[in-house]
């Protein structure tokens, strides 16, 4: 199993997510099923959808050719030696004609997930679009007033290598984060914002001089970056042709597992911003933004992640140093 079957399987397995929320059940990935012809062994199954005694088996392909007869037996098969009340089949790269007359004869269920070309994603109307609201920071500048000592003397770098040493600048920034967040600050021009640290690093000794106080002072503007969607993929019922069934779209933006999910009126969004990248000088102001395109209503939020480590922490480069005695 490669790295890329187990994405499609997730895929999929977030996809029944949705489409069973409403029915109370528990949709499972990579299960191991217990082997009711040979007891104490399991066979394993990609995803699993359970609601009380009731059991559907889900079989996922992510293969270049298109799936035939031969896979729709196999699935009939694997739903009757684990007893299963349905199964499913689903493929990246659609079925052949005959495997689809096959399944609707033993009542095996198709489906289709497969991404439309890039053309199409172009001309796509009513896109959804993903806007991550950040602090900026220009003209960065630490003022360090340290008591004097007789014979003792510090240059820049020392204080550089302190400020390493000690993660300074990481919890410098989560503060004045805080500080701007409970100041509502909005400036989308840049507006130049001064603070004294408070507290003082644990450690507020370098080379045995006292540091008295760190003052901060930077151009501060609010911005944001964009991500249009890259890639839609569509979710379609095969088995049956001839009946029309409300086909499920799923838009991605090239932020990891982040992807919208359509399906008629309603939109369930995926909210997974760990695939973000922070540039230098940067700050994650803890606000994004999902604009679903018109006519749309949120059904519900499945998954929800935006504090991972990559937003948490920031990037600083080209920060000024002063030294003051007293």
């Amino acid at each position: 199993m490669t790295k890329k079957s187990d994405e499609f399987e997730k895929q999929v397995a977030r996809i029944y997510s949705i489409l069973e929320s409403d029915k109370e059940s528990i949709v499972t990935w990579d299960e191991e099923v217990p082997n009711p012809h040979y007891k104490g062994t399991t066979r394993q199954v990609d995803i699993t959808v359970r609601k009380g005694n009731s059991l559907t088996v889900i079989e996922c392909r992510m293969r270049n050719r298109t799936q035939g007869s031969e896979w729709v037996d196999q699935l009939d098969g694997k739903r009757n030696s684990l007893g299963a009340d349905k199964v499913i089949g689903v493929s990246a790269s659609g079925f052949t004609k005959p495997a689809i007359a096959q399944a609707e004869a033993l009542g095996v269920f198709l489906r289709d997930l497969s991404s439309i070309t890039e053309k199409e994603v172009q001309s796509w109307a009513n896109k959804s679009e993903i806007r991550i609201c950040l602090y900026k920071y220009e003209d960065i500048k630490f003022a360090f007033f340290l008591k004097k000592e007789k014979g003792k003397n510090i240059n820049k770098k020392d204080i550089r290598i302190f400020m390493k040493e000690n993660e300074y600048l990481q919890s410098t920034f989560k503060n004045i984060k805080h500080f701007l967040q409970e100041d509502k600050f909005s400036s989308v021009d840049g507006e130049e914002v001064a603070l004294e640290s408070n507290p003082l690093p644990p450690k507020n000794i370098i080379k045995g001089i006292h540091i008295e106080k760190i003052q901060f002072c930077s151009n501060i503007s609010v911005s944001s970056k964009d991500y249009d969607v890259n890639s839609i993929m569509v979710f379609s019922n095969l088995e049956k042709p001839n009946v029309k069934e409300e086909v499920l779209h799923i838009e991605k933006h090239g932020l990891g597992n982040n992807e919208i999910i359509k399906k008629g009126e309603f939109v369930t969004p995926i909210i997974d911003l760990t695939g973000f990248k922070l540039e230098p000088n940067n700050q994650f102001n803890g606000r994004f933004i999902v604009l679903f395109g018109t006519n749309y209503k949120l059904k519900t939020i499945m998954h929800h992640t935006i504090n991972g480590d990559n937003l948490n922490k920031i990037i600083i480069e080209n920060y000024n140093i002063d030294i003051v005695w007293v």
